[in-house]
């Protein structure tokens, strides 16, 4: 008798359990196209914070509480910078699951020094939403 409550606690659990998707900060992608990328360090302005970077790290926070990001790319005592901007949705999924939020409309803003950005947007069941931007020199 205590092994079939135990399995039918088990099962009411696992069904009761809700998909939220992804509700961390967003992040892009970078990826250089004809850019000979050799930097020392990486900053991310507008972020939660004012972040440092590995050079070769991937997945580059998006802000949640401002419209734009802005990366900062430091070689000797050049400085190199991608500055977009976007529009925040934020949609309201459930009482368990609460707000989400999606970005769209991306743009790159004049601040940047690279010849141009395109940006892509793929979804992702599992995942969620995935933001990836292709630098162009």
């Amino acid at each position: 008798m205590k092994y079939i409550l135990t399995i039918l606690f088990l099962a009411n659990l696992f069904q009761s359990c809700t998909k939220c998707g992804d509700n961390s900060e967003p992040h892009a992608d970078i990826h250089f196209i004809n850019v000979d990328m050799e930097v020392d360090s990486i900053k991310a302005m507008h972020s939660d914070d004012f972040i440092l970077f590995e050079v070769n790290k991937s997945g580059f926070p998006l802000s949640m509480v401002s419209d734009t990001t802005t990366y900062l790319f430091f070689k000797d005592d050049k400085i190199d910078t991608i500055s977009i901007q976007y529009k925040r949705n934020f949609t309201y999924q459930s009482d368990e699951c609460g707000f989400i939020i999606n970005l769209s409309d991306f743009q790159n803003l004049p601040q940047t020094t690279f010849d141009s950005i395109k940006f892509y947007i793929g979804y992702y069941e599992y995942d969620g939403y995935e933001y990836l931007l292709e630098v162009y020199n």
